[in-house]
C-alpha cells in the first residue's frame, strides 16, 4: 500500500472536499477518487457513505482516518530520522510570513545567508496575515509560519524567535516630534490609528493600554501596516508600530519615531508548525537561522 494514498485519504477525510484534497496533494480530483477507490478495494470496505447528500465517512472510513493520520506522522518521523542519520539537509520548506516581518530589513539578509549555507534547500515563501498562515498550517498547506505569537493555538507548536521593539510614530509636523519619548496617555490626546480587530498587533496595542489603566478607541483602523504608515505620514493621527518597519521612513524624514515611556512595548515573533508533526532537518535549520 502506498503511503501517499493514505495521505490523500487523510486530507479528504479532514476537509470533506475532493478539490481541496487534490490541491493539498498537488494532484487532480480524479487522482483523489482513484486513491480512494484503491484503498476501498484493498480493504474491501466502503470508506465514504455514498448514500448521504453531503460528504460522510463510513465507520470503517472514520477508523482509517485516525490510523492514516498516525501512519503518515510515523512515516514523516521515520523519514526525518533517516535524513538526520545521513546528515542530509535538503528538500523544500513552505513558509508563510506576516508582511511586517517579511518586509523588514533583516529578513532578506537572513534568508540569503540561509540559502547560501543550505543550497540544497528550496524555500517556497508566501506573505499574508497571521490568521491566514495559521489556517494553512492546520490544513497542511504550509510547513512553517512566522507570526506574532500573541496567543497559542492548541493545534500548533511554537518556537520563539525574538522580541521586536514597538515605537510610537507621528508625522514630522506633529508636536510630539519635540519630545524625546511619549507616554500612552499622551498618545491618546491625538487621533490614534490602530489595526483591524483580527490582527495580532491590535490585540497587543489594546493590551498595552489596558495594562496602563487606559481605554483607547481608535479613530481609524487598518488591515495593512503599510496603509497605516501612509495615514500617519499624512498626519491623520499617531500610531504604535514595529520599530524595524519604519526605519526607512524615519531615515527619509517622512515619519518620526519615539519610544513609549513607562512601558516595555514589544511583540513576540515565533515560528509555528502543525502540532506533533516532525520537523525535517531543513525546517529546524531554517527556524534556527531566524532566531536573533
Amino acid at each position: 500500500m502506498k503511503i501517499s494514498r493514505l495521505k490523500v485519504f487523510a486530507d479528504l477525510a479532514h476537509t470533506g472536499n475532493f478539490s481541496e484534497a487534490a490541491r493539498l496533494n498537488g494532484i487532480s480530483q480524479s487522482a483523489v477518487s482513484q486513491a480512494l477507490q484503491a484503498l476501498e478495494k484493498s480493504f474491501a470496505v466502503p470508506l465514504i457513505d455514498r448514500t448521504q447528500k453531503h460528504f460522510a465517512l463510513t465507520p470503517e472510513g472514520a477508523l482509517l482516518q485516525r490510523r492514516a493520520r498516525d501512519l503518515c506522522t510515523l512515516y514523516e518521523k521515520t523519514t526525518t530520522e533517516l535524513l538526520e542519520l545521513r546528515n542530509v539537509v535538503g528538500g523544500s520548506v513552505r513558509v508563510g510570513i506576516i508582511p511586517s516581518v517579511g518586509n523588514s530589513r533583516e529578513f532578506p539578509q537572513t534568508l540569503r545567508r540561509f540559502m547560501e549555507a543550505n543550497p540544497q534547500v528550496t524555500i517556497a515563501l508566501t506573505t499574508e496575515a497571521g490568521y491566514g498562515i495559521s489556517s494553512k498550517i492546520a490544513r497542511g498547506q504550509l510547513d512553517i509560519g512566522i507570526v506574532v505569537a500573541d496567543k497559542k493555538q492548541r493545534s500548533e507548536d511554537y518556537a520563539p524567535l525574538y522580541e521586536e521593539a514597538l515605537v510610537a510614530v507621528c508625522a514630522p509636523s506633529n508636536t510630539l516630534t519635540f519630545q524625546r519619548d511619549v507616554s500612552l496617555a499622551e498618545l491618546k490626546t491625538f487621533p490614534f490609528l490602530s489595526y483591524s480587530d483580527d490582527l495580532a498587533m491590535r490585540r497587543l496595542v489594546d493590551s498595552a493600554f489596558r495594562a496602563a489603566g487606559l481605554e483607547c478607541a481608535p479613530a481609524k483602523t487598518f488591515n495593512s501596516l503599510d496603509v497605516l504608515k501612509r495615514a500617519v505620514e499624512l498626519n491623520e493621527g499617531v500610531a504604535i508600530v514595529p520599530a524595524d518597519s519604519v526605519r526607512s521612513e524615519v531615515a527619509a524624514g517622512t515619519l518620526c519615531a519615539r519610544p513609549v515611556r513607562g512601558v516595555r512595548l514589544t511583540r513576540p515573533i515565533a515560528a509555528i508548525s502543525r502540532k506533533n508533526r516532525p520537523l525535517t532537518p531543513a525546517m529546524r535549520r531554517f527556524i534556527e537561522a531566524l532566531k536573533k
